[in-house]
C-alpha cells in the first residue's frame, strides 16, 4: 500500500508542479486567449522577403472557419 500512496501523490504533484510551470510561462509571454471569431476580418502574416516587405498581407481575409485549439 505504501507504494502505491507515494506512486499517487507523485502523479499528483507532478500534476500540480505542471500546471504552475504552464501559467509562469504563459505570464512571462504574456499569451493571452483569442478573441478571433468566424465572420471577423484579420491581415494574414507573410514571410520577410526583403527589409522593405510588409509584416502583413495588405488584403483582410475574413476568417471562416477556427480551430479550438
Amino acid at each position: 500500500k505504501n507504494i502505491l500512496n507515494r506512486h499517487k501523490e507523485a502523479r499528483e504533484n507532478e500534476n500540480k508542479r505542471q500546471k504552475y510551470n504552464e501559467r509562469y510561462a504563459n505570464e512571462r509571454r504574456n499569451a493571452k486567449e483569442s478573441v478571433i471569431k468566424e465572420g471577423d476580418y484579420v491581415l494574414v502574416k507573410q514571410p520577410k522577403a526583403n527589409k522593405l516587405t510588409p509584416n502583413f498581407n495588405q488584403t483582410p481575409y475574413v476568417v471562416i472557419y477556427r480551430n479550438k485549439t
